[in-house]
């Protein structure tokens, strides 16, 4: 079995090298990283790999360095060298340092690094028959072993691993990442959606493990939990510096792979067999965040449960204002029935969100007579696939919409509001106001409110708005446009306002609706 360490400072391509290639069949078990020239010369003389790829351009050390100060005492590892300059000086700095391959980046693919490994192999190969080749300790192979008695301690089907003494130093801090991934088909078990837990999973242990040793478990569900030593840090300290890097791996996994991260984190762990405790209290917190909060807090339970209370008080006073416009004050009792807390939160405002939709629509039908079935399934479904508070709100209220449009097309409107309506559609990429639309249809604007807000069910801002709003999602459908010349052309002069509104009135922000789209 072989080593490798991929020395490269931005994180993206780092992965990327290490997770796009099978390097099983090279028989490579052990594969290090390093992000500048002096953590890669620290990590050859504890790991002394077999192979190292090396960018050219590297902080603190560049390649051609970093080479030429291993090879005063190592003229055997063998070394590729990655760079996107096509400078002879540097391709004859390579030969000079004994480097084996030389590769443009700007050209280079999967298959030219496999045959350029494979080269190098082989050379390897040839020279162990000659002297005795130096031994190395498996670091990766301890790193293993770890994980899997963690998993054997967060699922606590081992009782056994509980007595294993000294396997992870402590205090140890426990955190669960959940990642939300694209729709996907239950099930979904394709290559392309494996590389992606794979590449999460990379960025988690990458991102921490240049801090803290630390060991990720991946479990069902999109779920990682990460069990972080702390080594002799005090607590309050260890705590608010694993949190800055938590949410740093956050950032870069929703920069990476469009996905929304949620993050819940146990108290320190003093004692190896509280880790099963830590890592319930870690999902507990983790179901604090479907409650739409972002970020990490170190806020206590009741300060956190007080929070709630304030966020279901907001959601309550807007649902119930929204169903009395619509003539449907019957549904509040049922939009006061906010479901207790548990860990099985998100399943439980899945189940609110859901029953509000039946509900309303049964009603929605007897006093209007409208047929609400494919409607009705439609939004149960994306209920679904929503995990906190404000989301399911937001699908509610984009319901509340969508059938009131479905009545208003059966519905004749009075000559005012009808030219109201005509004016909106003529000037809607204009700031006009409704006191523009009255003095085109020669009313006032009180009457234009009174008369609009009684036909149509919404004031006539709001109205504007949601127009607004579809017609955006036709230009989004149509193309690539820039998003701020499609807010533009729809009447929104603020571009960060109009990605607001839109995810507020569909549940999905502009980018994610034109991804569905060509997806369908």
């Amino acid at each position: 079995m072989y080593s490798l360490m991929i020395v490269e400072d931005e994180l993206l391509a780092r992965l990327a090298l290490k997770n796009s290639i099978s390097w099983e069949k090279f028989n490579i078990d052990e594969i290090y990283e390093a992000q500048d020239g002096m953590e890669a010369l620290d990590k050859y003389r504890k790991y002394a790999p077999d192979i190292l790829i090396v960018d050219i351009n590297i902080p603190f050390m560049n390649g051609i360095e970093l080479i030429q100060e291993i090879r005063k005492n190592d003229t055997r590892t063998k070394i590729i060298i990655l760079s996107c300059l096509e400078d002879f000086q540097y391709a004859k700095a390579a030969i000079q340092a004994n480097v084996s391959q030389y590769i443009l980046k700007a050209s280079m693919s999967i298959k030219e690094i496999e045959e350029a490994v494979e080269k190098v192999l082989a050379e390897i190969k040839s020279e162990k028959a000659g002297p005795v080749y130096r031994k190395k300790y498996n670091t990766d192979e301890e790193y293993r072993n770890r994980g899997i008695l963690l998993r054997k301690l967060l699922t606590q089907s081992a009782a056994e691993a509980k007595k294993e003494q000294e396997v992870f130093r402590m205090p140890a801090f426990l955190a669960v990442f959940q990642v939300h991934f694209e729709i996907r088909r239950e099930g979904d078990l394709s290559q392309e959606f494996l590389n992606k837990m794979n590449f999460v999973k990379s960025i988690i242990s990458t991102t921490l493990r240049e801090e803290f040793p630390c060991y990720v478990v991946t479990l069902p569900e999109e779920m990682y939990a990460v069990l972080i030593e702390c080594g002799n840090r005090s607590g309050q300290d260890a705590y608010g510096e694993v949190r800055m890097i938590l949410e740093g791996a956050g950032r870069l996994i929703g920069k990476y792979t469009s996905a929304e991260v949620e993050i819940g984190s146990s108290s320190l762990l003093e004692e190896q067999c509280r880790i099963a405790e830590g890592f319930r209290q870690a999902k507990r917190k983790l179901a604090y965040y479907s409650f739409g909060e972002s970020g990490l807090t170190a806020a206590p339970e009741q300060e956190m449960m007080s929070r709630l209370e304030r966020m279901w008080k907001e959601c309550i006073r807007e649902t119930t204002a929204r169903l009395s416009e619509m003539g449907l004050s019957d549904m509040e009792e049922y939009v006061k029935s906010v479901p207790a807390f548990s860990e099985d939160y998100a399943c439980l405002l899945q189940d609110y969100w859901s029953m509000l939709v039946s509900r309303t629509a049964v009603l929605y039908e007897k006093s209007r007579g409208c047929r609400l079935e494919q409607i009705v399934s439609e939004y149960t479904r994306k209920i679904r696939k929503t995990v906190t508070l404000k989301a399911g709100e937001e699908l509610y209220h984009s319901f509340l919409y969508r059938i009131g449009q479905e009545h208003k097309a059966q519905v004749q409107y009075s000559p005012a509001v009808e030219k109201a309506i005509a004016f909106a559609e003529k000037n809607y990429g204009q700031p006009i106001t409704l006191a523009d639309a009255a003095e085109a249809v020669h009313v006032s604007s009180g009457y234009l409110s009174t008369i609009f807000r009684k036909e149509y069910g919404i004031n006539y801002t709001e109205f504007l708005i949601q127009l607004r709003i579809e017609k955006a999602k036709i230009l989004l459908a149509a193309g690539n446009e820039r998003l701020a010349d499609i807010a533009e052309k729809c009447g929104f002069n603020d571009h960060a306002y109009f990605t607001r509104t839109f995810k507020k009135l569909t549940g999905i922000s502009p980018n994610d609706y034109r991804k569905s789209v060509k997806e369908s």
